[in-house]
């Protein structure tokens, strides 16, 4: 039997507004009545022009009373053995001992967010990204919002923003 959800999703008005343009359309599912440049504008881009941060988009929602749930496949980032039975353990501890032992500018914003996203009520899960669990979600009229990658999607080189080059 199929079930689909009734969502409409607006054209992303640039490359790098598909987060912003994902949550906009899970709002207005929910009946939120927001424009999407609001988000747009409200959501933190990074710095080199590649997006958004997941956590970004789920502090958005966790300020606004939704509850988050995260499954993540961030692995430069998050050790798999931290997680146990799906749920992180102990992740912000974990996350700043990394900090401390590997350093750098990058991996310090990527622990500040996620740990803010942590400390406001978010949840991290890893589990392997399979229809089992995107059904899980839907069956109960839950949206999700995935995050690609680019190359993978369209199987093309990754380039340097500023350049265009591989």
């Amino acid at each position: 039997m199929t079930k689909e959800l009734p969502f409409a999703i607006l054209p992303q008005p640039t490359e790098t507004t598909c987060g912003a343009t994902c949550l906009h359309a899970v709002y207005s599912y929910f009946g939120e009545k927001f424009e999407l440049q609001q988000l747009i504008d409200e959501i933190p881009q990074l710095p080199d022009g590649g997006g958004t941060r997941a956590a970004y988009l789920g502090l958005h929602a966790l300020k606004l009373g939704y509850e988050v749930r995260m499954y993540t496949y961030n692995l430069p980032v998050f050790d798999l053995t931290w997680f146990r039975h799906g749920e992180g353990r102990d992740l912000q501890r974990r996350l700043r001992l990394q900090l401390e032992a590997k350093g750098g500018d990058e991996l310090a914003e990527v622990t500040e967010i996620f740990c803010h996203y942590l400390d406001a009520g978010g949840e991290i899960y890893t589990e392997d990204l399979t229809s089992s669990l995107m059904r899980r979600y839907l069956k109960r009229d839950i949206p999700i919002i995935t995050g690609l990658s680019i190359t993978y999607l369209h199987g093309s080189p990754r380039e340097i923003q500023s350049t265009n080059t591989p």
